[in-house]
């Protein structure tokens, strides 16, 4: 009977029921079919009249109502599919609207919040617990990268491998200066010269008897603790947020510069100009020396490391050793930070065990490394995706400020390029005044909110682990590491990353399309939405404590004095304090070049603005700028124009040092001069180098393509300030045989027609009229005067310069391979090793650099091992053609996997181990796919590399 119920309740039913009803329903036809049912089954007409003929057995009704009720289901199920549906239908349009282009002058307030619903926030992957107090977090992949110095030293081509890196690519960044010479200086004169000097309140006690005091007592750190209330409230009780703070500084500026009187502040000591600094006076002390002097009196005392060597060597840059930056993807899905832990935990657990889980070979639970539980795609972190963290400061938007269409009160800055850029230096002066007026480090040096995001911990110690790879062990519990300057790095370089694969698209699209349509679908097709929660979260951090908002106080301070009057702020800092004693040295010996993060961004900041990469150092500014100020357009553009101006300065310099450049177009500029001269000093002549300048091209125009990577990357940053997506749009796995069209060869008219109607339509967007009325601009000739004198006295002296690569928007390409295999079999099968004199019995090409490698080499030949060369030469990554067997090994670090053979033969088959000897011809469809795979950072986020991925004796020593 149970059978027969539960079978019944289903679509189904029991035969002589089944027969009966239909039997019954035959006979209500019709009078005729009525009778002639009643002569073949009298039992079962009698029984029913016609008045009750639709009346049904019990164990028929239980079925019907079984059956409704799953109708019922059913319909429920498909009503709320259906508004799923037009749910995600709505979200799309949405997504297409903020697609469209926005008029700069009126940004959407909406799409800038960053306010995310909670409908939209992912669900976590482990324990789809969606009421957990635990943070929700994004899995991240954090992995280092040389993808710009590819791109600025040039493929190398298979018959002269060794022409395009006769520079190595390490040179790029500057990494050490000279102890001994007479501009440098140590990270703990930097520090200790400045400390020494009272805060903000001379008043409080005569330096001489400070310096006294410090000949009696050392560390002198044990004096500044014991200061009494210098620095505090005038109600103990109160405690002051970050955020009013900041808002304070933002409306004092706002106040400076457009308000109705435009007074200046009377706090003399504080408002010095820094282009009249007057170095060596006690009297004019810079506001630089309250805002560094109040940042080491708010660090603990056992952060303020003594010197256990001397003259160690420094690096005057912040960024990862040996690589150009850290590049950031996700996956796009989601758990809680206790189950990563927790799932983490179980991991290393079983792995210490030896009880071995999936993919357990391929991944380090010790170093955070996992495979997403969903998509088993690789990561090795977790980034807060909760809106309560991530768009707190955003909601705050920017007090409405229309700048006045006259020219600032400044007859300096007055331009006749129409231009905005005197805005922003007139911005840039004024800030750095009003960040060193007393009254707000009074009270930041008092009691603040100060808090802490444990969310952001993961994502922290693998980046410092990132960017010191020998020493993250001693920051890892320092106040002195700052949180959103990591972050904040780190999405610079995605944003030039993403810039940069996002070339290929360029000979793909057709020419009704646009080259902000091709950035934006670079953007959604990779990871837009984890740079966009990136940038919301770096936003965010930028005022979690007081020594966050103090390290970009004082840096706003340095780039003001390095851009808008041309000298080295550190320097003056250290000629104007001339002492008795000194303080415990901050730097750490223990790190590459012996200092801290934030030592490493002041000198950075204080850096010639000519010898640093322009979009770089727009990103520095508005990091050091009050948070308010970056979500206005009002700002940001003239901000872009005068980092447009800088990286226009280089270009010319950069062609002039080129013989074959013609020189006849500028002759009646104003900037002739300046540029003329410069290629005349060997320093800048050195410095400013580009592998990229062609003859054939109109002078003007090659200035304008090498202006064209910094426009992309500032329509990039623009993307993420107007974008509120904080989930990934659709699944972007298979890359494989998505890219097939990307980076395919154009004519190079038909490349350089697009890149000029891209860079046209880049500088309408930015508002930027022509280059003619820039070269004859008085403002920016004074201003390129005044960069390139700093440029040349600041390093002069300098004994390790670098170099500084101008680039047009030249796409990433692997090595240029023959046609023919043979040819290649030809030249390499035989080639000998440099070192030793032997040939490699497997022979592995490096397709980034053109190095002939091997995956088992002699010991003495360690360096030319594929794994040995892969940590050199690309940071980890690594892309060898295996000569021999013509197959692809992808190495990223200890891990690497096999790829399909480029070269097919005539009928498009592989010949693996070349068994069968047909003549194999290139394939520019797999070259075209490799290349975008590596040039999209995506050798550990694609399914079918992660499938073939193992460890073996390839990746062992």
């Amino acid at each position: 009977e149970e059978n027969d119920i539960s079978f019944s309740g289903s679509k189904y039913c029991n035969i002589p029921s089944l027969i009966e009803s239909l039997l019954k329903k035959f006979a209500n036809l019709s009078k005729e079919c009525f009778s002639a049912i009643r002569q073949m089954a009298p039992h079962i007409v009698p029984s029913m009249p016609q008045d009750t003929s639709c009346k049904q057995n019990p164990g028929s009704s239980d079925s019907m109502d079984k059956k409704a009720k799953a109708r019922q289901r059913q319909a429920a199920i498909m009503a709320k599919m259906k508004a799923e549906q037009s749910k995600f239908a709505e979200s799309m349009k949405s997504s297409g609207s903020e697609g469209q282009d926005v008029p700069m002058s009126e940004p959407d307030v909406s799409c800038s919040t960053g306010v995310v619903s909670e409908e939209s926030l992912p669900v976590c992957s482990l324990c789809r617990d969606s009421d957990s107090k635990s943070p929700l977090c994004y899995l991240i992949l954090l992995q280092r990268s040389r993808l710009a110095t590819f791109v600025e030293m040039g493929h190398p081509s298979w018959e002269n491998p060794t022409k395009s890196n006769k520079i190595s690519g390490s040179i790029r960044r500057e990494e050490s200066a000279d102890p001994s010479g007479a501009s440098s200086f140590s990270s703990e004169e930097f520090i200790a010269d400045t400390a020494v000097e009272p805060s903000f309140d001379s008043d409080a006690m005569e330096v001489d008897a400070f310096l006294d005091f410090s000949n009696e007592q050392h560390p002198l750190i044990r004096y500044i603790s014991s200061l009494p209330g210098v620095y505090s409230n005038s109600n103990a009780g109160d405690t002051t947020s970050l955020e009013t703070i900041e808002d304070d500084v933002c409306k004092t500026i706002l106040d400076h510069m457009f308000g109705p009187n435009n007074v200046e502040t009377k706090d003399d000591e504080q408002t010095v100009n820094t282009s009249n600094l007057s170095i060596g006076s006690k009297k004019n002390r810079s506001p630089r020396s309250s805002v560094l002097g109040t940042y080491v009196n708010c660090l603990s005392t056992k952060h303020l490391h003594p010197s256990k060597s001397s003259g160690s060597v420094t690096r005057n840059r912040f960024g990862p050793v040996d690589c150009d930056g850290i590049h950031i993807s996700s996956c796009g899905h989601a758990v809680h930070q206790e189950c990563h832990d927790r799932y983490l935990f179980s991991l290393k657990q079983r792995y210490v065990r030896r009880l071995g889980f999936e993919t357990g070979h391929i991944v380090d639970p010790d170093l955070g490394e996992l495979l997403c539980p969903v998509c088993r795609r690789f990561a090795n972190s977790i980034l807060p995706a909760s809106p309560d963290f991530s768009s707190k400061s955003l909601r705050k938007t920017m007090p409405s400020v229309q700048i006045p269409s006259e020219a600032p009160p400044a007859s300096s800055w007055t331009t006749t390029s129409n231009l905005q850029f005197p805005h922003a230096l007139w911005l840039l002066e004024t800030a750095g005044k009003i960040v060193g007026q007393s009254k707000f480090l009074k009270a930041l040096s008092g009691k603040v909110n100060d808090t802490t995001e444990p969310a952001l911990d993961p994502s922290l110690r693998r980046l410092c682990m990132l960017y010191y790879r020998r020493s993250h062990n001693s920051f890892s519990a320092s106040e002195r590491l700052n949180p959103s300057l990591f972050l904040w790095d780190t999405l610079r370089y995605s944003v030039v990353s993403t810039e940069i694969a996002s070339r290929g698209r360029i000979a793909s699209y057709s020419e009704s399309k646009s080259c902000i349509e091709s950035l934006r679908h670079e953007l959604n097709s990779s990871n837009g939405f984890i740079l966009s929660l990136l940038f919301r979260v770096a936003h965010s951090a930028r005022n979690l404590s007081r020594l966050e908002v103090l390290l970009r106080f004082e840096g706003l301070q340095l780039l003001a004095s390095s851009i808008c009057s041309g000298t080295s702020g550190d320097k003056d800092l250290l000629n104007a304090t001339k002492r008795k004693g000194i303080m415990p040295p901050m730097g750490d010996p223990t790190s590459e070049g012996g200092v801290f993060p934030d030592i490493q961004f002041w000198k950075q900041c204080a850096d010639p603005v000519l010898a640093q990469d322009p979009f770089s150092s727009l990103l520095s500014t508005l990091f050091c700028l009050p948070v308010q100020f970056l979500m206005s357009t009002e700002f940001f553009i003239p901000f872009v124009h005068l980092f447009y101006v800088v990286c226009v300065v280089q270009a010319l310099i950069t062609c002039y040092g080129e013989e074959t450049f013609d020189r006849s177009s500028f002759s009646n500029c104003l900037l002739n001069d300046v540029c003329q001269t410069m290629s005349t000093i060997d320093i800048a002549r050195e410095y400013f180098v580009s592998k990229h300048i062609d003859p054939s091209c109109h002078p003007k125009d090659m200035v304008r393509r090498l202006t064209y990577p910094y426009l992309r990357r500032c329509a990039l940053l623009w993307e993420l300030l107007r974008s509120s997506s904080s989930a990934p749009l659709y699944d972007s796995s298979n890359i494989w045989e998505g890219s097939s069209h990307l980076y395919l060869n154009n004519s190079a008219a038909d490349s350089l027609a697009v890149e000029l109607n891209g860079i046209r339509e880049l500088e309408d967007l930015f508002q930027i009229q022509s280059l003619d009325p820039i070269l004859q601009d008085e403002s920016v000739h004074m201003l390129a005067l005044k960069w390139t004198q700093h440029f040349c006295e600041d390093y002069k002296t300098r004994k390790y310069r670098g170099v500084h690569f101008s680039t047009p928007a030249v796409p990433f390409r692997l090595m240029e391979l023959p046609p023919v295999y043979q040819v290649l079999l030809e030249r390499y099968v035989k080639m000998q090793c440099p070192d030793c004199g032997s040939v490699p019995d497997e022979p592995a090409l490096c397709l980034l650099c053109g190095k002939l490698c091997s995956p088992s080499w002699k010991p003495c030949c360690r360096t030319g091992k594929c794994l040995n060369h892969a940590s050199q030469c690309g940071a980890g990554v690594g892309i060898f053609l295996l000569v021999r067997k013509t197959t692809i090994l992808l190495q990223r670090s200890i891990r690497l996997a096999f790829w399909p053979s480029p070269y097919l033969d005539a009928f498009g088959e592989e010949d693996h181990d070349m068994h069968r000897g047909k003549p194999l011809y290139l394939s520019q469809e797999r070259y075209a796919a490799l290349t975008y795979l590596v040039a999209s950072h995506s050798l550990d986020r694609t399914s079918e590399v992660l499938r073939q991925t193992t460890i073996s004796i390839y990746g062992s020593d």
